[in-house]
């Protein structure tokens, strides 16, 4: 397939040696700029693995000699546009996108930020604090720290064993005057390459690139010497241990780099081999074996040598035939196993995906930039498609057996510490203390938890739009935010002072169903930190400013919400589902209600909300059960109150015909909605539900394959199910195009009626429940996390104690039960339908 969407490409270079891009797409009245700067780890030569390159991007914006700290950034937002910057092993990109009119002073900000850089010595060691803590978080985070150890692994001699980050200890030893001494080498024009892409002409933006660089002197510098990688003779493993919840694993190989011919075979290669639920290893290892969770595989071809890679998640009894059901597979596509059929899909999913990066300005400088600098061909793009197109069943079978071979081959683990060191874990877990307490009418729950110095609060109270009505509609989220904003002891700028002295997080919520506010705090703070938590909750003023400042920001955030096509669409979904019960309001309220709630009302609104027999409070973290009881009691005779608002008995009629509902938006894109009264949330069967979304949900899912990937009627699609006190609802969405609404509503019935009538396979099953599973164990983790889902357990009158009850629920659920709630719930009879579009 010839390409016929040829960019309007040029290239210049300008006097002092920068190489300039430039892309002309006037489709949008927007252009972005990205400068490259060819330092990256592996050119840090005397400062090797110290990560100087990351510590200069995070420098870079942090002020010039004409604009201090914060300058830069707010410039930019002035202007509607935005801001970012990255490094990588070979380069420091830095990117802005702003309206086309202010191109040039874009270009003039940039430019002074690349060659007036000031460095700080204030701004220098703040910024040394926030490495660090990435650098800590690097490294606890299991996928990023497998990967470190895969590089590792692969890279003997070359530099890309580095961490682009920096290892601690050599980061540590950089001076300012080391980041300045690599600056003033490195940050030279005839290093640089410049991409301008947008609503331009290239005159234009050639001139104005000039002029502002046009102070800026070429320098000689001297080029940076990279090591070869030495041929891999024979296969390495390397198995590492760690306190992870779910093993991970990665199977390796090398690759030449970016543009050695057989980098488009390889691109392909791997699509077939381990992407989306066709290819080989998800069909082996999941459909068919069930040995892993997820599966994907990738070819990283960079300027030197690259990676063609196999990730897994999996149990780690499943390793050894995971590896031998990988080679099988590989050996099939080395083979006879290989269809024709397969290669083309492939390769239309690669073209579609290169496409796809090639829909936005921002993308194509991106893109424009890095072709440049990885193959010195600007159009490298256009050449990419021509030669994915031109790749062979031969081609494939060929970059197979060359480079898929045991003694190219690594293998690296990343499993749960050894047995002894689990089983001592889950001893001190059982002696850890888990009690509650009535105190003053409220219940609190405590637990003990020693792993860090770090205490977490949950102050829940049942309220949100359920207890709102068409007159107070967002009275609950406006009420939380005005109640940290001054207090009879404290005022604003007070609690926020004290707060953030004791290196705590305090925030508040207001949902559907309930409201109210969480404490982070470190262990030796928490007796300053529970006094101020406890003054917000207890003794706020409402004071008139703070009611008008806090309205004012919940009116930007309405007209924000109807910006966001999903977020409008689901508002208005929430009023064609619900005709008479509060679901049907959205928390932040509307302009009309948020000018008609007083200083009065919500005074009224919080003695009747904020009283001890509608909270429940959780903590969690390194304390003892007994002196927080202690602790908690201190407060409780200022915590009284009026009695608390009798429960809502507002029932929602049955809906027992279609309904639908359009919307008009301007924009390209369409959504389409479709959804059904379901469950409350103390309904046994919402574990139901939460399989059958994973099932529908996400990479891989039945929804996208079906929707997206075979009949591509959709950008994105998937469910989502909304449960609360009263029966919620469920909801399949599909974000498309106007022209394709129709089609896409067809074909989504077609989906809910499958449903209704035949089983979900065991694979899908099985790999739904093992998604949700691993990602409750991840997602609670943290103190925090774990606080709120038992106070919710426990709000809800589900017990907190259901909290532990998630995983052995979620393993009960069977096809026979998904099948049975969509036969009861999704009748094409009770379906909403919301249609979005231009």
């Amino acid at each position: 397939m010839k390409n016929t969407h040829l960019l309007d490409l040029e290239k210049h270079v300008l006097k002092n040696g920068m190489t300039v891009v430039t892309c002309k797409k006037d489709s949008a009245p927007i252009v972005s700029i990205y400068i490259l700067v060819k330092a990256g780890s592996i050119t840090e030569a005397e400062f090797m693995g110290s990560g100087v390159s990351h510590y200069i991007e995070h420098m870079l914006f942090k002020g010039t000699k004409k604009r201090k700290v914060g300058d830069i950034s707010r410039q930019i937002r002035d202007m509607g546009g935005t801001l970012n910057a990255y490094t990588t092993y070979d380069r420091t990109v830095y990117h802005v996108t702003v309206p086309s009119k202010s191109l040039d002073k874009a270009l003039e900000i940039q430019a002074d930020a690349i060659m007036n850089a000031s460095f700080d010595d204030l701004e220098c060691k703040k910024e040394n604090q926030v490495i660090l803590k990435e650098i800590n978080m690097y490294m606890d985070e299991p996928e990023s720290y497998l990967q470190q150890q895969v590089w590792e692994t692969m890279y003997k001699t070359h530099p890309y064993k580095e961490p682009i980050i920096g290892h601690r200890e050599l980061f540590e030893s950089l001076s300012s005057e080391d980041l300045i001494a690599y600056y003033k080498k490195m940050y030279v024009p005839n290093n640089m390459i410049l991409a301008i892409a947008g609503d331009i002409t290239h005159e234009n933006a050639i001139r104005m690139a000039g002029e502002a660089f046009k102070d800026f002197k070429r320098r000689s510098i001297n080029p940076t010497i990279i090591p070869e990688e030495p041929k891999q003779l024979n296969k390495r493993i390397l198995h590492t241990e760690k306190d992870v919840n779910i093993p991970r694993m990665y199977m390796c190989f090398h690759i030449p780099g970016i543009i050695h011919p057989d980098t488009y075979a390889l691109d392909v290669l791997s699509i077939i081999l381990g992407h989306g639920r066709s290819s080989f290893l998800y069909k082996a290892l999941i459909e068919t074996k069930q040995l892993v969770s997820s599966v994907e595989s990738f070819s990283h071809a960079p300027k030197d040598t690259g990676v063609f890679g196999i990730n897994y998640v999996l149990a780690e009894e499943n390793i050894e035939e995971t590896i031998k059901e990988t080679r099988k597979q590989i050996e099939l596509i080395k083979g006879d196993g290989l269809s024709q059929k397969d290669i083309f899909k492939a390769k239309r999913m690669v073209i579609f995906d290169h496409y796809c990066h090639m829909e936005t300005v921002d993308s194509i400088a991106g893109s424009l930039i890095v072709n440049e600098f990885l193959t010195g061909d600007m159009h490298f793009s256009e050449k990419y498609v021509e030669e994915i197109n031109k790749t062979t069943l031969k081609d494939i079978q060929r970059v197979a057996k060359t480079y898929l071979v045991e003694n190219n081959m690594s293998i690296i683990t990343l499993k749960q510490k050894a047995l002894a060191v689990t089983s001592k874990a889950r001893k001190v877990a059982k002696k850890q203390n888990i009690e509650t307490k009535k105190i003053n009418g409220m219940t609190v729950i405590a637990i003990e938890k020693h792993t860090t110095p770090i205490i977490s609060v949950c102050a829940l109270f049942k309220g949100g739009i359920r207890y709102e009505n068409n007159g107070n509609n967002g009275i609950c989220n406006l009420m939380q935010r005005v109640m940290q904003k001054g207090t009879k002891n404290r005022n604003a700028f007070q609690i926020a002072e004290e707060f953030e002295a004791t290196g705590g997080d305090l925030a508040g919520f207001s949902g559907d169903n309930s409201f109210g506010f969480s404490m982070d705090i470190l262990k030796e703070n928490f007796a300053n930190g529970l006094d101020i938590f406890t003054d917000v909750i207890i003794d706020p003023t409402f004071l008139q400013d703070q009611i008008k400042k806090e309205r004012s920001i919940v009116l930007a955030g309405i007209k924000a919400r109807r910006d966001e096509i999903i977020s409008l669409g689901m508002d208005i979904m929430r009023q064609t589902v619900y005709k008479k019960h509060p679901y049907k309001f959205q928390n932040l309220g509307t302009e009309k209600t948020l000018l008609n709630i007083s200083r009065s009302s919500l005074t009224s609104f919080h003695k009747t909300m904020c009283v001890p027999k509608n909270a429940c409070i959780t903590i969690v973290g390194d304390m003892e059960c007994n002196k927080i009881f202690d602790s908690l009691s201190k407060y409780s005779s200022k915590f009284n109150g009026g009695h608390f608002v009798p429960e809502i008995s507002i029932t929602e009629p049955a809906q027992r015909e279609q309904r639908e509902t359009e919307k008009k938006k301007q924009g390209e894109q369409a959504l389409l909605m479709i959804g059904f009264p379901t469950i409350s949330a103390n309904d046994p069967r919402r574990y139901t539900f939460d399989v059958l979304t994973a099932i529908l949900s996400d990479l891989g899912s039945r929804l996208m394959m079906n929707i997206r990937e075979k009949r591509g009627l959709a950008y994105y699609v998937g469910s989502l199910s909304r449960e609360g006190f009263d029966p919620g609802m469920y909801v399949f969405y599909a974000g498309t195009i106007p022209q394709k609404i129709a089609e896409a509503k067809q074909a989504m019935f077609e989906e809910i009626q499958l449903l209704r009538h035949a089983f979900v396979s065991n694979a899908e099953l099985e790999l739904a429940k093992n998604n949700l599973i691993g990602k409750h164990r991840i997602a609670h983790q943290s103190n925090k996390a774990l606080s709120f889902s038992l106070g919710m357990s426990e709000l809800y009158g589900l017990g907190y104690k259901n909290f532990y009850e998630y995983e052995r629920r979620i393993k009960a659920v069977t096809k026979e039960s998904i099948r049975e709630i969509a036969q009861k719930y999704f009748g094409e009879s009770a379906s909403s339908t919301v249609i979005v579009k231009p």
